[in-house]
């Protein structure tokens, strides 16, 4: 949902903005973020990405197995390992 959010964000900007020139309307339309506040969304979806992606993978089975598991959260902490050396090298 997130992920929706940041690629429609310009339209929903554009919408919002188109709303509260329009004075037939008397609903007050809802504040839009702003540019500062969509670099925090994008990296928050860049850390849940890796979760969402697990999550999918454990749910298509009906019953999950260790052999899927331990590559699983492997991978899992590669994953945090790598951002978080990003983290402290930005």
């Amino acid at each position: 949902m997130i992920n929706r959010f940041i690629l429609l964000a310009d339209h929903v900007g554009k919408v919002l903005l188109q709303v509260k020139i329009d004075k037939s309307s008397k609903a007050k339309p809802p504040n839009t973020i702003s540019g500062d506040e969509i670099e925090p969304l994008i990296e928050v979806r860049d850390i849940l990405s890796p979760l969402w992606r697990v999550t999918q993978e454990v749910r298509s089975e009906k019953n999950v197995t260790l052999s899927k598991c331990i590559p699983l959260i492997a991978c899992l902490r590669k994953v945090s390992l790598y951002k978080t050396l990003l983290i402290v090298a930005a």
